[in-house]
């Protein structure tokens, strides 16, 4: 098992903070005319955190388990839909 600095350990705080606020805007920004770059910052925070992920589960870094946390956080932060839907279908 690695020991982490302190510098690393900043990196990967500050990229699972700025991943779940990439979520966050890429949801909210939903019909702004800026969606697809708050979308494309999503994805790329998206596969950083998941290569951060892989890295740390591979070196045996003790901090591999908060980055996979945050991966399904993201993604359903990024999908959730909790709007009231005007019309319901019945049956």
């Amino acid at each position: 098992m690695l020991a982490a600095g302190p510098l690393f350990v900043a990196v990967v705080v500050g990229m699972q903070v700025l991943g779940l606020c990439s979520a966050a805007l890429a949801r909210v920004s939903e019909k702004w005319t800026t969606q697809a770059i708050f979308q494309q910052l999503f994805l790329g925070c998206l596969l950083v955190v998941a290569l951060m992920t892989v890295l740390a589960f591979v070196t045996g870094s003790v901090g591999w388990a908060t980055s996979a946390a945050t991966l399904p956080v993201m993604a359903l932060g990024a999908t959730i839909d909790l709007r009231r839907s005007a019309s319901y279908s019945t049956f």
